[in-house]
């Protein structure tokens, strides 16, 4: 039985990557519904769960409350392509993790934005975020597509910042597309019964 579940909720998303893992699929035909909670693991994601942030809170809340019933600990990592500050500092203290993938010019300027925020916060000057001081006790991944490096960089030209600034927050990983990937190993992939939107 696989330890891990990668929870899909929504399959709406502003952004229409060409290659994008979801597409190999039928996500309501070739995506069981989720039928246990007992996972040591979950991975939410979508579509963009972040669009569906008020059934995100749910969702949340009540796997981690039938968990605790059942005595499990279960960890949550969230995959996005939103990163604002208020959004973030909302879901934070419940998630292990985020994983945010920049795949537009919009999504990098979000992310440059971000890098101030957080700089603002480590000193002092952003007291209404008040649950974005956890941020470096968790897991922050910055999947990182050739085409999202290019725009950060142009982002990064016009700011006071530099990849350094970024990787204090962010754990950078280098992506490439993939044509038919492949649900990881020792991975279940699963969706919500009725899928948000």
């Amino acid at each position: 039985m696989n330890k891990r579940c990668r929870l899909l909720i929504t399959t709406k998303c502003p952004n229409n990557c060409p290659l994008c893992c979801n597409k190999q699929f039928d996500l309501l035909k070739d995506v069981p519904i989720i039928d246990r909670l007992n996972y040591e693991e979950f991975i939410i994601t979508g579509g963009e769960p972040l669009m569906f942030s008020n059934q995100l809170t749910g969702l949340l809340n009540f796997i981690r409350n039938s968990n605790i019933y059942m005595g499990i600990t279960s960890k949550f990592y969230l995959y996005t392509s939103i990163i604002n500050p208020g959004l973030w500092d909302s879901f934070i203290w419940a998630l292990d993790g985020i994983t945010y993938t920049v795949h537009t010019k919009e999504n990098a300027a979000e992310l440059v934005r971000f890098i101030h925020v957080l700089r603002d916060y480590t000193l002092g000057y952003d007291m209404f975020l008040p649950n974005l001081g956890s941020i470096k006790s968790k897991s922050i991944w910055l999947n990182l597509f050739p085409e999202g490096k290019k725009f950060i960089e142009e982002e990064l030209a016009k700011s006071p910042f530099k990849w350094d600034d970024i990787s204090e927050y962010f754990k950078i990983r280098q992506m490439e597309w993939k044509k038919d990937c492949p649900i990881p190993e020792g991975e279940d992939f699963r969706r919500i019964a009725n899928l948000c939107g």
